[in-house]
């Protein structure tokens, strides 16, 4: 995974700065007398960089699915049945995009590079729909094995109260109960919105193209408020964990690494709303 990161980060820096220069050059065409010999030397400069730059976006998008296939061929979350579906739509996507690959580096004329270019876009419409759906779903599942394990976190701290009560230590008098009822609050809030983001993912799933990516959109939002749910619910549990380890019960914290897990995934979302070009 770590390898598919840079491969994507160093194809989009690359397709970052060869669209600038070419831009550039497109508008320094625009506005040049158009017998000229310098504005000749533009159109055969612009197609050079024309072709780079349409390689580059392909290059970046390859990446981009190839690191989604990654983290999903790698999840736990996930059925085995799923993420064999899943990485082979991909496969067939990054296979289509070799395709265009493989047409581009010495292009004849502009007519062609557009050509290559309008069937790109074609082609990247379903790819980066199913690759935004599919991020979706590995979201979902993750923040739902999160959910999971903080629920039976909260039982062992239910029995940690307990011994406290044992012990005659009041926790309402020091306000772990509370505490502990807030954090409840939250991971619940979070359950609540990855179960509707679950059900809108249920039924965009034989929708394709724009539309499913448009979709699968409303889920992310609910995600998202999952997201905040369940950082503030860590950040409460952190407080009661330190409290109780105060009175000498240590509980272990399986929900170190939240904000990694949860980021990790949406990082992976938004670069997709970034691959528009």
């Amino acid at each position: 995974i770590n390898s598919a990161n840079t491969d994507f980060r160093r194809a989009r820096n690359s397709f970052v700065d060869n669209k600038a220069q070419f831009l550039d050059l497109k508008t320094r065409l625009e506005n040049c007398d158009s017998d000229s010999s310098v504005c000749e030397s533009l159109r055969s400069r612009i197609l050079i960089k024309g072709d780079e730059y349409v390689f580059n976006s392909v290059e970046m998008k390859i990446n981009y699915l190839t690191r989604i296939r990654e983290r999903i061929a790698t999840a736990p979350e996930l059925e085995d049945d799923d993420v064999q579906d899943m990485v082979l739509a991909i496969d067939d996507d990054i296979d289509e995009l070799m395709e265009l690959r493989e047409l581009l580096g010495d292009v004849e004329n502009q007519d062609r590079l557009r050509e290559i270019a309008n069937n790109l876009r074609g082609v990247w419409t379903g790819s980066r729909a199913r690759g935004y759906y599919y991020g979706m779903i590995l979201y979902s599942n993750r923040a739902d094995s999160i959910v999971d394990r903080a629920l039976y976190l909260e039982r062992r701290i239910d029995g940690a109260l307990a011994e406290l009560q044992e012990a005659g230590i009041d926790v309402s008098e020091i306000g772990l109960d509370d505490d502990v009822e807030m954090f409840s609050q939250e991971i619940e809030f979070a359950r609540l919105k990855i179960e509707e983001a679950n059900g809108k993912l249920r039924s965009v799933e034989n929708l394709e193209g724009d539309y499913l990516r448009e979709n699968s959109y409303d889920a992310r939002l609910d995600l998202l408020e999952a997201k905040d749910h369940l950082k503030e619910g860590t950040r409460i549990l952190g407080d009661v964990l330190s409290d109780i380890r105060d009175y000498g019960i240590e509980l272990e914290n399986p929900e170190e690494g939240l904000e990694d897990q949860i980021y990790e995934v949406i990082e992976i979302v938004e670069e997709s709303e970034e691959n528009e070009e």
